[in-house]
């Protein structure tokens, strides 16, 4: 009977056992990759608009730079990747300022992590006033091709977020979709890769019943986002319309939601420091 309880009591040590090391393999975290999405569009007319996004990315980069540090530089595997949204007519070269912009610390040979990361810190911001400097095209709407965000979503963002990777996309965006050129891509039913569909509702204190009565949205791009979480920065409003913020945050919640993201925050513009503040928590506050 001894020898019984004996032996019950070191398979349950073992057992305990397994399960714990099953535990620690589970808690192995996977490297992080923040992709910085940029509209470029008419909103860099807003005052200030420049100096808020570059303080934005780059506290972003320094969450980033935390996460590098935090188990040895050398082991890192982590990426930093900022992208433009395409725009017909722009009269400098965005790939060359992607390609700039770009750190994968997993392709990097263990000697040169360090200095690649130091030095790509210590040039961001003076690349970031470069690019926006660039893509001020003048001081009236009309100046500016729109960003094609949708357009980005549909071909581009699958193959940047990985199932390896913790994927944040970071869109710095005031919320619309309504100066791209669209061609290629005509709504289906009352789907649009546009915002312009606001316009039915907007005026109106039923606006959400308008919107779900009609089905009204952009267009769900069909491609596999379930590894990808969103945070949009910057949401502002363009009409005088009260509930004009809760209207994109809508359209920007049942875009991303029917696409099976992750998951979806959206902060609406305030100080700066608060959107800072903000963007910081919801993003790294689960990390």
């Amino acid at each position: 009977m001894k020898k019984a309880i004996y032996l019950s009591v070191i398979l349950v040590a073992l057992m305990s056992c397994k399960n714990e090391q099953s535990q620690v393999v589970n808690k192995v975290e996977k490297p992080v990759n923040y992709i910085v999405l940029l509209d470029l569009s008419d909103r860099l007319l807003s005052p200030g608009q420049t100096i808020r996004d570059i303080e934005i990315i780059l506290s972003v980069f320094d969450q980033y730079n935390t996460q590098v540090r935090k188990n040895l530089v050398i082991n890192s595997h982590d990426k930093f990747q900022i992208f433009i949204a395409p725009q017909k007519g722009i009269i400098y070269n965005a790939q060359k300022f992607e390609d700039d912009l770009f750190i994968d610390m997993g392709s990097l040979n263990a000697g040169s992590k360090i200095n690649t990361l130091v030095e790509f810190g210590n040039n961001l911001s003076s690349k970031l006033k470069e690019l926006y400097e660039r893509a001020y095209m003048g001081n009236k709407t009309s100046d500016y091709p729109g960003a094609a965000i949708w357009q980005f979503f549909n071909e581009n963002l699958e193959y940047l977020s990985e199932s390896k990777y913790e994927n944040y996309l970071i869109v710095l965006t005031d919320g619309y979709f309504d100066l791209e050129d669209y061609g290629r891509q005509l709504p289906v039913g009352n789907r649009y890769p546009t915002t312009s569909f606001l316009t039915s509702a907007r005026g109106n204190v039923s606006w959400s019943e308008i919107l779900e009565k009609d089905d009204m949205g952009l267009l769900p791009v069909k491609k596999n986002f379930k590894d990808l979480k969103v945070f949009v920065s910057e949401l502002s409003p363009k009409y005088d319309f009260q509930y004009e913020s809760d209207m994109l945050i809508y359209v920007w919640t049942k875009w991303c939601m029917e696409m099976n993201t992750a998951s979806i925050d959206i902060i609406p513009k305030s100080s700066l420091p608060q959107s800072i503040t903000l963007l910081r928590n919801k993003i790294f506050g689960g990390i």
